[in-house]
């Protein structure tokens, strides 16, 4: 997921959405809201197939307070989605034969989450608060909790604290 989500928000600053970033570890935000969501699914291959659910327009009003669109954006004229499809391929066709330091440069370069508050709710409800301080060499995140202790996350639901 950070590999594409790096690639969607590349994508979008490369159109002039200069405010695009990545939210840990699945979710492209413009201005605090959230523009797509990726999901990626490992084969018995190893190949991965990777999602994009990308918002282009709302019939109405969004569906949540905090989601936007292409539309919204001002980013929606009828080849727009090819265009970014376009330029999402050949910047993940650019990530794929990257270094894994790399790629988490490039992820570490566009993440909002880095250096916020976060609320973090495991699986199990378990909620906890913390700074989330950076990215390990696998990609997960490294959050520091109120006790000083950092704690990795593979995944959970990050949810960050503005102040």
């Amino acid at each position: 997921p950070l590999l594409v989500g790096v690639a969607v928000v590349s994508s979008l600053r490369e159109v002039g959405v200069s405010d695009a970033s990545l939210k840990w570890p699945n979710d492209v935000l413009i201005s605090g809201k959230k523009l797509a969501g990726i999901l990626c699914e490992a084969l018995p291959s190893e190949e991965i197939i990777a999602g994009i659910g990308l918002n282009i327009s709302f019939l109405d009003y969004p569906p949540a307070p905090l989601a936007t669109s292409l539309a919204e954006q001002g980013l929606f004229d009828g080849t727009t989605v090819d265009g970014l499809v376009s330029k999402i391929v050949k910047h993940l066709k650019k990530m794929v034969s990257l270094s894994s330091e790399e790629v988490l440069e490039s992820a570490r370069a566009v993440m909002m989450t880095l250096g916020l508050s976060v609320e973090v709710v495991e699986a199990d409800g378990t909620r906890w608060t913390g700074s989330a301080h950076d990215l390990n060499a696998e990609g997960l995140l490294v959050v520091r909790d109120q006790s000083g202790v950092n704690r990795l996350l593979a995944a959970a639901d990050v949810e960050h604290l503005y102040q």
